[in-house]
């Protein structure tokens, strides 16, 4: 697996996206500069307890009521308790694979739509 990772060549957006948007310019920031749609993974859509998921935010994401990068470790963990344990037909299973595959897919995709935006600005 090293060896299949190493031979691949990175494309980051972010050095084009400080240079032609400024310095720390977030990613959602540079989508919408671009017009590129970057959709949610709203918690309220997944039949699930997410109420404990705002413990672990810090402050800047705390109340947000879709799902963040920061709560992929804890539904993770979670999500690989329950395949371990053999729970894969339960609800709660379920929902977290649903949330995940939503989060990582909408994750995505505009990365791809973005680099197909380049060059920025022009």
């Amino acid at each position: 697996m090293d060896t299949l990772l190493d031979d691949l060549e990175s494309d980051d957006l972010k050095e084009d996206s400080w240079d032609c948007f400024g310095e720390y310019t977030k990613f959602e920031e540079t989508c919408e500069h671009c017009n590129v749609a970057v959709p949610r993974t709203m918690l309220s859509e997944f039949d699930i307890d997410t109420e404990h998921y705002h413990a672990h935010r810090d402050t800047t994401d705390a109340l947000k009521p879709h799902f963040v990068g920061g709560d992929v470790p804890i539904v993770g963990e979670r999500y690989l308790d329950l395949l371990e344990a053999g729970a894969t037909e339960t609800k709660t299973f379920r929902e977290l694979e649903r949330m995940l595959a939503h989060y990582a897919t909408t994750d995505v995709v505009p990365l791809f739509d973005l680099a197909d935006a380049r060059p920025f600005g022009g």
